[in-house]
């Protein structure tokens, strides 16, 4: 009985230390409340082990799970508390919202940066004609967007858009609110 517990431990033990990764990822920034904020929304994200920002160099060393969360969507909840990563640029609005000591210098990312792009998938399609069309001609209609796709087969969306005009939340809303003409109420889920 001993071995087999003795077994059950080490293979635990082993699963545990191969499922972990460990990565540089860099994120601007400039001071303390960055490093507390940056820390703060990685430490609580499902699968991470353990975070720390590296103010000197505007790096986060993050170890996690990769079973559970990835590099990606790391990066872009970095992005989403105001702080601009390798791979994903915080919008603009958040960016503005920062405390004055946290307001790092941006990268130019083009003369026309207030273009932005807004990626993510959407729960709750069941066809390509009603659901997936719809879905993308009502947020191609709206002031700001200068582009929308939305795939069925894959469940994705991708909208470039205006952020003078536009901002992701909206375009959240306008999807989770479509509803197709012979259906009685919105169903349809933005996962990002």
């Amino acid at each position: 009985m001993k071995i087999k517990l003795l077994i059950i431990a080490l293979l635990f033990i082993c699963k545990s230390s191969i499922a972990q990764k460990v990565d540089s990822i860099y994120a601007k920034g400039n001071c303390e409340h960055c490093k507390e904020r940056i820390e703060g929304v990685v430490s609580k994200l499902n699968g991470v082990k353990k975070v720390e920002w590296k103010t000197e160099i505007n790096k986060v060393i993050c170890e996690y799970d990769p079973t559970l969360i990835d590099n990606d969507q790391i990066q872009k909840t970095i992005a989403a508390v105001g702080h601009d990563t390798k791979k994903y640029r915080a919008d603009n609005k958040v960016y503005k919202n920062l405390p004055a000591c946290c307001k790092y210098d941006r990268d130019q990312v083009s003369s026309n940066s207030a273009i932005q792009t807004f990626e993510f998938a959407i729960e709750g399609m069941t066809c390509a004609e009603g659901c997936a069309k719809g879905i993308e001609m009502n947020i191609y209609k709206q002031k700001g967007v200068k582009y929308c796709e939305v795939n069925y087969d894959t469940k994705k969306a991708k909208v470039i858009y205006d952020s003078n005009k536009v901002n992701n939340t909206q375009i959240i809303n306008w999807v989770e609110g479509f509803k197709p003409s012979k259906e009685e109420a919105p169903h349809y889920k933005v996962i990002h």
